[in-house]
């Protein structure tokens, strides 16, 4: 997951002394917000100064392919958080509109220029390249945080994956959970 060594905290990683790097991602960065298998050689980003550019690309087809990924079920549970737990993610929820709409008003079309599906990369194209990005960026990854931990907290989830695990147990599945 070296994607995330770009951030501040994350990149003094790349200060120390090494003999040797790897770095392996799911989601390498791109400068532009394109997907692509040749990375710019001048990259601006911290993790491909640090690591150098992409040398290897296997996409998910080509993996399934060549067998090196099992076959698999996903299965998306839903769960109900408690009154208290709705209530936040509920106020968070509506915090996190009000964020887009005053980004959108600023960036809309740079935007939906971009070529990436994901918000949250073409956000993180914008705070790199901006002198002064709005802060309203900030502010939507904190309340997206904030909402999204109260999900991975939530009581009843805790609740829902113990029943996945035993009865993916009774059956001899293997299970993971995430």
């Amino acid at each position: 997951e070296c994607h995330r060594y770009g951030g501040t905290e994350f990149k003094k990683v790349f200060n120390c002394r090494i003999d040797a790097r790897l770095g392996l991602s799911a989601t390498p960065p791109s400068d532009d917000g394109n997907e692509s298998e040749e990375k710019d050689k001048n990259s601006s980003d911290p993790i491909i100064k640090a690591l150098g550019n992409q040398f290897y690309y296997l996409n998910y087809r080509k993996a399934r392919e060549n067998n090196l990924i099992c076959e698999f079920i996903i299965k998306y549970v839903g769960v109900n958080l408690t009154t208290k737990e709705r209530f936040q993610y509920d106020i968070l929820t509506k915090a996190i509109g009000k964020a887009i709409e005053k980004i959108r008003m600023r960036y809309g079309h740079r935007i939906d220029a971009m070529k990436t599906d994901s918000l949250d990369q073409k956000l993180q194209i914008i705070l790199k390249s901006d002198e002064y990005p709005d802060p309203a960026i900030g502010k939507y990854f904190r309340l997206t945080k904030e909402r999204r931990e109260i999900v991975y907290q939530a009581r009843n989830r805790k609740i829902c994956y113990s029943k996945i695990i035993r009865d993916g147990n009774k059956d001899e599945k293997k299970i993971m959970v995430f």
